[in-house]
């Protein structure tokens, strides 16, 4: 096992989170092929403000070098940059990783520029929107990502839409590969959906689901919960909303806004669930709901729609890469009233009809989105900026 793990090429990858922060979400196996390419290459993940592992850790293929957590500001990037600058000279590590345009990927480019490794960035959204909504700094996180953007050797997106982002940034290469996602648990039937239904008193009922941080501005939340109360008291009846995700310190705020709008009756926050529990939640449900204002390509979607449901997205290029006439429907994030009106259109509609949106739309997903297909690509992009060197 030595042996093998010696002949293998060397990446270091900086992830979005501390490393430990993706369990129990996820299995440890579908960790090691996200951050290790048909586990063909030995791994070191530097994890920043790591808690949970306090020294060098071999899991698998994976080596993790855990960076705490420093108050001082100066003190803490100055020790990242070096943390991250010694474990790729130290392991001669090939190439460079990470998910992050900002701090962390501003570490992880001096690291690998130092040493003379490739560099690759990947992007999931859109962040120019994320930094406006900040309110503050923008020309100082903007000029930062554009200088992390233009020194990427290659520049990973997931979707058409954050081609077009990527390259009017600066971007040298860019390659569109999306998500790894193993779609056969949304694909195959769950025998836990009824029981869904039941424990919460949805037999009978039009079930919507949203899925994600529903306390981010940028999932629309607040807009959905203003149309869901506009689409009439007859289809409100009988329809029901169910709410997977953390609310963060905003729960108390959806709370009053919740009751202020009449629907106290009409929603379940579920809370966060493992990821392996999700697929029983979709199949129990009849439309997925995510209006978000904008999107890098949304998980949650790719998956709702991999279960058969049909979609009511925004009209934002992301969305509507995966979303169209035919398997669902966008609408105006801005528009409470358009979200209203096509909510409601889906709620009318009858099983059969809902149905084969969701067929459509599950086929679509199938096409473009394969586990194998996507850790092919991007082992085969390692491989040719390794050979290529920095």
């Amino acid at each position: 096992m030595i042996l093998g793990i010696m002949s293998m090429r060397r990446i270091v990858v900086i992830p979005n989170e501390e490393f430990s922060s993706y369990f129990p979400q996820y299995t440890f196996e579908k960790i090691e092929k996200y951050f290790n390419p048909n586990l063909k290459f030995e791994t070191h993940i530097i994890s920043l403000d790591e808690n949970e592992y306090k020294t060098v850790t071999k899991i698998g293929t994976l080596v993790i070098h855990p960076v705490g957590f420093f108050r001082g500001r100066f003190i803490r990037h100055f020790w990242r940059i070096l943390k991250a600058i010694w474990v790729v000279r130290k392991h001669k590590v090939d190439l460079v990783r990470t998910y992050n345009t900002f701090q962390y990927g501003f570490v992880a480019m001096l690291a690998a520029k130092i040493n003379r490794r490739p560099f690759i960035l990947s992007l999931h959204s859109d962040y120019d929107r994320a930094i406006r909504s900040r309110g503050k700094n923008y020309l100082f996180w903007h000029t930062l990502e554009k200088i992390v953007i233009r020194n990427a050797n290659s520049v990973i997106v997931v979707s058409p839409y954050l081609y077009d982002y990527a390259r009017r940034h600066g971007a040298k290469g860019v390659a569109v590969i999306p998500n790894p996602l193993n779609l056969e648990p949304f694909l195959r039937k769950s025998e836990n959906a009824p029981n869904i239904r039941s424990r919460y008193g949805l037999i009978g009922k039009t079930v919507l689901i949203f899925v994600g941080r529903y306390y981010d501005p940028a999932k629309n939340f607040v807009r959905l919960l203003q149309a869901f109360s506009e689409i009439g008291a007859e289809l409100r009846e009988k329809t029901h909303l169910l709410v997977v995700g953390r609310g963060g310190e905003k729960r108390e705020y959806f709370n009053n806004l919740i009751s202020q709008l009449g629907l106290n009756s009409k929603i379940t926050f579920v809370g966060f669930l493992c990821h392996s529990h999700l697929p029983a939640y979709y199949q129990a449900s009849d439309i997925f709901v995510l209006p978000s204002i904008y999107e890098g390509l949304p998980t949650s979607l790719i998956e709702a729609m991999a279960a058969g449901l049909p979609a009511l997205t925004s009209s934002h290029p992301s969305m509507t890469y995966l979303v169209n006439s035919e398997n669902g429907v966008t609408v105006d994030p801005y528009n409470v009233k358009e979200i209203a009106r096509r909510l409601g259109y889906l709620i009318q509609m009858d099983s059969e009809g809902r149905r084969k949106l969701g067929k459509l739309g599950q086929q679509r997903i199938i096409n473009l989105f394969h586990e194998k297909s996507v850790y092919n690509e991007l082992e085969k992009l390692y491989l040719s900026l390794i050979r290529k060197g920095a």
